[in-house]
């Protein structure tokens, strides 16, 4: 049955990219009208042809691949008005280098991982929560790749003088830049693959428009850094702002290897190791598959899962230092600060790492103290010295506290409580109808960011307000931190927006927003909302104790609550 299940899928793909394509062509209502009867005929094929739990799923998976081909397909806000304003001004193509070998290194590596899910479904053809959770995230590769291809196809580039911006346009997606927000402009001497492949890193501001394998230009904006294969570069020299932004006469040259060169060998192999083990479940499939092949007991399986878990986890430092390419901090001003937090938090010889993101972020990895690091990114960087050291002293109560091994811990917990309750219902007679218990693991399987959020947060909230203690200026200190990394935040997300030439206004992030998305962040969230915790910073004295865990347990349940109804229950 999993294979009528993936050809489902593959048709919601299909019938996805079709009607992006048509929808140029035909008009809406016809369209609409040969799309619900196609979709008719599916469902009362699938309802006399298989039984209803079946055909549910079916349904459901078809529209789970239709919508994120039209997410991944689908035009920006602003792309009428970024066409339109392209053909209005005077403008130069910029001529691109292209070739297949760009759209085949990345279909390479897509079925690579592909590959993985296929081998499982290949000796576990029953269609389990956890093939349809492999096949979704299929989906969103194929899709991806689908979308690379589009690229490479009819992927044009333009530079104006007379706006001063280059216009990146294609049949569907249009951004406008500002070379007024350039920061910086590198020739790389290859495409850097382990670096733009969305499952080789954490971060997502690296717009890859690269179409093929040669020299690469990149260009740093705020909020982005832009990619592509541009035959020339001498147009850059022209712009308005390069005194202004002291950008060098010349383009700097860097040399990249390429992704199969053997100095570049242990980082590929790391880059893989972390899609599959972290990005991924393609490790823990493959291992269930060879173990299963082999005959070994399910409890033994499932030991040998545990224990691979517990590995990734020791090594987890080295991995991420090299899916994120990370390089030890050296300005001299931000190592003193860090020291200096590190010292008093008793942890000094932990090290520091920056690694290329256009997003403000810190995190502390590491199972245990002596293998830990925290690893700012370079945006970080750029904020004031006393933000930075609340950033590192919020994550230095995480290595302190081994906050990452045992939140992994919970998160193993939690999932094994979700596989122990299901057993219990199966074995116990109380539940034996298996379209049933299909349903009732995918939804406690949707209700598990809700149980990690609970745990989580606690620990978030004590990061903040144990890390004060360590800075000098306390409470006060670390939550102007706070509110200098969210405005910065906004800052760069509203730029990143403006690329598209959005309209949409978004509340700032120190604000308050309604109660829904105040419901979102607070019961399924890692983190409460920034507001919240910058408050909780303003409203409270310089330390740790059962009173704060008592505000944030209480401000958790009414702050998720409509306002109105909240307001009633505060009188």
């Amino acid at each position: 049955m999993i294979w009528a299940l993936v050809l489902i899928m593959l048709g919601g793909v299909l019938a996805g990219f079709l009607h992006v394509w048509l929808k140029k062509r035909i008009s809406f209502f016809p369209l609409l009208v040969i799309e619900i009867v196609l979709l008719s005929v599916l469902a009362v094929y699938l309802f006399i042809a298989y039984e209803l739990g079946f055909t549910i799923r079916a349904m459901s998976s078809f529209g789970y691949s239709f919508l994120m081909c039209l997410i991944t397909f689908s035009h920006e806000s602003g792309y009428e008005k970024i066409k339109n304003e392209a053909n209005r001004v005077e403008i130069e193509k910029i001529e691109l280098n292209k070739h297949s070998s760009r759209v085949w290194v990345d279909a390479a590596f897509a079925m690579t991982f592909i590959g993985l899910s296929v081998l499982y479904f290949v000796f576990n053809s029953y269609d389990s929560v956890w093939s349809l959770i492999l096949l979704y995230t299929n989906v969103v590769m194929i899709c991806q790749l689908l979308k690379k291809a589009v690229l490479y196809r009819n992927l044009e580039v333009y530079f104006s003088k007379e706006t001063n911006c280059i216009y990146i346009l294609s049949n569907i997606t249009a951004k406008r830049y500002p070379l007024s927000e350039l920061s910086e402009a590198k020739l790389e001497s290859n495409v850097d693959v382990l670096k733009l492949f969305p499952l080789f890193t954490m971060f997502s501001t690296n717009e890859d428009f690269t179409t093929s394998m040669g020299k690469t230009l990149k260009l740093v904006f705020s909020g982005e850094t832009v990619y592509f294969n541009a035959k020339n570069t001498s147009w850059l020299t022209t712009i308005e702002s390069r005194e202004e932004k002291e950008l060098p006469s010349e383009i700097a040259q860097v040399e990249v290897l390429p992704f199969y060169h053997k100095k570049n060998i242990k980082r590929l192999l790391g880059k893989m190791y972390f899609a599959i083990s972290v990005k991924g479940v393609g490790a823990y499939t493959t291992l269930t598959v060879i173990l299963s092949l082999l005959k070994v007991p399910i409890w033994a399986i499932t030991i040998a899962v545990i224990v691979l878990w517990i590995f990734n986890l020791y090594i987890s430092d080295r991995l991420l230092k090299i899916a994120l390419d990370v390089k030890e901090i050296d300005d001299p001003n931000v190592l003193a600060v860090a020291d200096k937090v590190l010292s008093r938090a008793g942890i000094s010889d932990v090290k520091v790492f920056q690694t290329e993101a256009n997003e403000l972020n810190g995190f502390a990895t590491g199972a245990n103290i002596g293998r830990s690091m925290i690893v700012l990114t370079s945006e970080t960087l750029k904020l004031p010295l006393e933000a930075i050291e609340a950033v590192f002293a919020h994550e230095a109560v995480h290595v302190k506290k081994r906050d990452v091994m045992i939140g992994q811990i919970i998160r193993i917990l939690a999932l094994l409580v979700i596989v122990l309750f299901i057993y219990w219902l199966y074995h116990s007679l109380i539940l034996r109808n298996e379209s049933l218990l299909f349903y009732i693991v995918f939804v406690l399987i949707l209700f598990f960011p809700l149980i990690q959020s609970l745990l989580l947060q606690w620990m978030e909230v004590r990061a903040d307000h144990l890390g004060a203690i360590w800075l000098d200026n306390g409470n006060d200190q670390m939550a102007d931190g706070l509110t200098a990394l969210a405005v910065k935040q906004d800052e760069l997300t509203y730029k990143a927006e403006r690329y598209n030439l959005s309209n949409e206004e978004k509340n700032s992030s120190i604000e308050r927003d309604s109660w829904f998305f105040r419901f979102l962040e607070f019961q399924f969230m890692i983190h409460p909302p920034m507001y919240w915790r910058i408050q909780s910073l303003k409203e409270t004295g310089t330390e740790w104790n059962m009173k704060k865990i008592r505000k944030w347990w209480k401000d958790r349940f009414y702050e998720s609550l409509p306002d109105k109804k909240n307001k009633m229950e505060s009188m």
